[in-house]
């Protein structure tokens, strides 16, 4: 009999990650794809993007409806407590032997009780890490308490997780899944980007992504108003792309209507809420930086010698290599990394540098250990003191 094995993604660039370990799980002969699709990806102001895991080839074995309003407590509450709901009933009905949740999202977070209540193993990928700018950082190491396998993608995120209680012999490290998307990337050439877009891409090139710093006590538009009063004034191609859905999106989703609104004298601007995975890759690759506070920009752009100012404390406290330039909200701050991230010797010291986060085959690795796992006692945890 196969094991059936779940996937749980309700985000665009969740899915991204998660999709050479779905594909490695629908691979093999002894186990059984199920697919557990919910948020942004239902939505139609998001391109209803659970079309691109159809078109992909996965079929879904569940839809997890959910609210997608976040700008209160309340309304945020509302939304998890339906996601718990829905996924919760999914799970009993089509009843997987594990479940597999990525990250720090409070969707998963949801799906994670879910699974935990319908005592259904589930195995976490990318535990143990930090991001202090972000409630996320919380919902992640909650995971971490509430799953019984995880795949962690440095040592020290290992030893995270261990100092949590969590049995050894029950914590892989394998690498970050996004080095898997560039090692196997075919990306998509420039002029055929710029006929799908439907832009010209003139250099220099600019990949912007900005979401919102949810434990800041100031606006997060504040720091994004400052980021655009800057790059308002560069010569070349940006591209802008879409945000999470957190508390102060909306907020973000204004400031980047009124900036799109603007006339830009140098400096050809483009809005994309949803460029898909290799679209996006395909594009940083030929990009001069990437610009914002997105974890792509740790861990995917590094990788690919793409320089990456990142702008405020969203992603503090995740390992770096010396292509990642930082800098606070302060305007005069970023003019001058920027200028230091376009410059020919930090342009040089990108493409050569130690990465942090392991060389590929990830999804294969993660793979290969979730099908020699014995699952029957799996849901009884004990706690292992450090």
């Amino acid at each position: 009999m196969k094991v059936k094995v779940g996937v749980f993604s309700a985000t665009r660039a969740e899915y991204g990650l998660l999709y050479n370990v779905m594909r490695e799980v629908d691979l093999r002969s002894k186990l059984e794809l199920q697919t557990y699709i919910s948020g942004t990806h239902l939505s139609k102001e998001f391109e209803e993007t659970y079309k691109d895991i159809e078109a992909d080839g996965f079929k879904i074995t569940a839809f997890v409806e959910m609210s997608l309003s976040t700008e209160t407590p309340l309304n945020m509450a509302d939304s998890m407590s339906e996601c718990l709901k829905n996924m919760t009933e999914k799970l009993n009905l089509f009843k997987p032997d594990i479940l597999i949740i990525l990250g720090d999202r409070y969707e998963s977070f949801m799906a994670c009780q879910a699974a935990l209540i319908s005592k259904i193993p589930v195995a976490h990928i990318h535990g143990g890490e930090i991001t202090e700018g972000a409630m996320d950082e919380s919902f992640r190491h909650a995971i971490t308490k509430m799953s019984h396998f995880h795949f962690v993608a440095a040592e020290e995120f290992k030893e995270r997780v261990l100092q949590l209680g969590e049995n050894p012999n029950h914590v892989w490290v394998t690498g970050a899944l996004g080095i898997d998307n560039i090692r196997n990337l075919n990306p998509v050439k420039k002029e055929d980007l710029e006929g799908m877009l439907g832009i010209s891409l003139k250099k220099p090139i600019y990949l912007m992504t900005y979401h919102p710093v949810t434990l800041d006590d100031f606006n997060s538009t504040q720091e994004l108003q400052n980021l655009l009063n800057v790059v308002f004034d560069l010569k070349g191609t940006l591209i802008i792309t879409g945000t999470n859905i957190d508390p102060g999106s909306l907020d973000i989703k204004s400031t980047y209507k009124e900036f799109l609104n603007k006339q830009h004298k140098d400096l050809d601007v483009h809005f994309f809420n949803n460029l898909g995975f290799r679209n996006y890759l395909s594009l940083m690759l030929i990009s001069d930086i990437v610009i914002g506070n997105s974890s792509s920009g740790i861990i995917e752009a590094p990788a690919m010698g793409v320089p990456t100012v990142d702008i405020g404390h969203r992603q503090k406290g995740r390992p770096r290599a010396s292509s990642i330039l930082h800098t606070d909200k302060n305007k005069k701050n970023i003019k001058k990394t920027i200028k230091i991230a376009l410059s020919k010797e930090h342009q040089v010291k990108s493409m050569n540098q130690d990465l942090p986060y392991g060389g590929g085959d990830v999804a294969k690795n993660i793979v290969d250990v979730i099908i020699n796992l014995s699952l029957n006692e799996a849901i009884k945890k004990t706690f292992y003191d450090v």
